[in-house]
């Protein structure tokens, strides 16, 4: 896909958490374009499966977590 097609946005992490618990967005469908925004958006994939039921305990952004064992790496 060549620039001409693509759109650069700003919306709110809860617009993005909205959108991808409705299915109405895919993580594969898009890309963050700084850390920042990656680490949120991580953060709203895990918490949404988190309360899918998944034995997942995400940690907001900023925040480190001292049990690391369980913590998930997106590469």
């Amino acid at each position: 896909m060549n620039a001409s097609n693509r759109v650069r946005l700003e919306l709110s992490a809860e617009s993005m958490e909205r959108l991808l618990a409705t299915g109405m967005l895919r993580a594969a469908e898009f890309r963050c374009l700084d850390l920042r925004s990656k680490s949120t958006v991580w953060y709203l994939l895990l918490r949404s499966l988190s309360r899918a039921g998944f034995m997942i305990e995400p940690v907001p952004p900023g925040q480190k977590r001292a049990d690391v064992t369980n913590y998930l790496t997106l590469l």
